[in-house]
């Protein structure tokens, strides 16, 4: 019997990058979402210009909270009030969150586990890359490089 090196390989390059990238994802740094702030209500997304981008994320994440409603949906891409009326799931909310950010000057991108089928998530950051905050539907973790 012979044995694929090249597979093994290949098998243990994947397990390997996704055990690292669970460890990065982890929150190791305080989880604001899981803190006892009040909660405010944010009826315009545009309230949420000239903040950090901790205070933007939690800003955003209290906005899309006023409408948040899980619903399975084709991934293609929809506008605000579509995300509004009938709901989304992971990949349409981590689209809107990247959205939103980049409207209000911060960076933004969308990160999918295998590949487009997948969960995805979106991540802001700042152009100074001082942190970056992981937002997934309702639940954000930021984490400052300071």
């Amino acid at each position: 019997m012979k044995l694929d090196y090249k597979g093994i390989i290949l098998w243990s390059v994947l397990i390997s990058s996704l055990v690292l990238l669970g460890y990065f994802l982890n929150p190791i740094v305080e989880d604001f979402s899981e803190s006892n702030e009040i909660k405010i209500t944010v009826t315009d997304y545009n309230n949420c210009s000239n903040l950090s981008f901790e205070n933007t994320t939690i800003c955003l994440v209290d906005y899309v909270r006023t409408f948040y409603n899980y619903t399975v949906r084709d991934d293609i891409e929809r506008d605000l009030e579509d995300i509004k009326n009938n709901g989304g799931d992971c990949y349409d909310y981590s689209i809107l969150y990247e959205k939103m950010a980049k409207s209000l000057g911060l960076n933004a991108t969308t990160f999918s586990f295998f590949g487009t089928s997948g969960h995805r998530f979106a991540i802001i950051y700042d152009y100074e890359m001082t942190g970056y905050c992981q937002i997934d539907e309702l639940n954000y973790v930021c984490r400052s490089f300071k």
